[in-house]
């Protein structure tokens, strides 16, 4: 939490910078996707080494952009009276962003869906939150609510996943010679293949039939739609194919750049949708 904690306020301060929100971003996500795994299996290695990074990066942030009223208090609170670092920054977080208002949510905001998956959970927390909601009861719903959101992407090589050691070499040059689009799901980090087919469009219509039988889309909860590289080309035309599936619910189809945590693994060209299912 303290790690969390460095890279929410280094992101949001007034001295950021590029590379620091960059940092802080990929920080929260990496907390976000392994902070409960590692607290609950201390030797789970993968989750150990990816908050090992979280707090790494976090650092980073933090040490070129500062932190702020979080820390100030959590360090006031441990003085006087022995509170630990990381549970006095969970507790007042909260507090101190809610008291901070409209000043910070747009960088909220953008922290929270830079991280895709991570991101729609931030923005449900807001729901109850802006109706006044305790901290303990929103921490509830979120616990509950998280196993329902679903990430499911469509990539445009099979190229990283082999560098993954996800699939073998052979079948990532079939699949370049064939031009097999692979769609994939992402649950607790790790990637999961749903399966693969022939051509853009092809690859659409599996994505589309992948978020149908997930359980369809909740659309009283925040969705958010990504894509990786340099071009959002590719997530324009899944868009203008696949309207009818997004129409129904979402008046303003959002959608953001996936950052290089997931990005890494999936590789340029990548589509993805995050949301919550029924």
């Amino acid at each position: 939490m303290d790690a969390l904690t460095h890279a929410v306020e280094a992101y949001i301060g007034r001295s950021t910078t590029e590379e620091t929100r960059q940092s802080a971003t990929e920080a929260v996500k990496l907390v976000f996707e392994n902070i409960e795994t590692a607290y609950h299996d201390g030797q789970n290695r993968s989750a150990r080494v990816n908050m090992l990074a979280a707090a790494y990066k976090a650092g980073v942030a933090f040490s070129k952009s500062y932190v702020g009223y979080i820390h100030a208090v959590a360090h006031s609170l441990g003085g006087q009276y022995g509170t630990p670092h990381g549970l006095a920054n969970a507790v007042i977080m909260p507090y101190v962003l809610k008291a901070y208002g409209e000043t910070v949510y747009k960088k909220l905001h953008k922290l929270g869906i830079a991280a895709i998956g991570s991101g729609i959970l931030v923005e449900r927390a807001l729901q109850p939150a802006d109706e006044g909601m305790d901290a303990r009861k929103i921490a509830e719903i979120l616990n509950n609510e998280k196993e329902k959101i679903v990430i499911i992407a469509m990539l445009d090589t099979l190229e990283y996943l082999t560098k993954g050691g996800r699939i073998s070499k052979t079948v990532a040059f079939s699949g370049a010679v064939l031009n097999i689009k692979p769609v994939i799901s992402v649950f607790d980090g790790e990637i999961n293949l749903l399966g693969k087919s022939r051509g853009f469009k092809a690859g659409n219509n599996l994505l589309v039939q992948e978020i149908e039988k997930s359980g369809g889309v909740d659309f009283e909860k925040p969705v958010l739609l990504g894509y990786t590289g340099l071009s959002n080309a590719l997530l324009l035309k899944y868009i203008e194919d696949s309207r009818f599936l997004w129409e129904q619910g979402i008046k303003d189809i959002r959608y953001t750049a996936i950052g290089s945590v997931i990005g890494t693994h999936a590789g340029p060209g990548a589509i993805a949708a995050a949301f919550f299912k029924k």
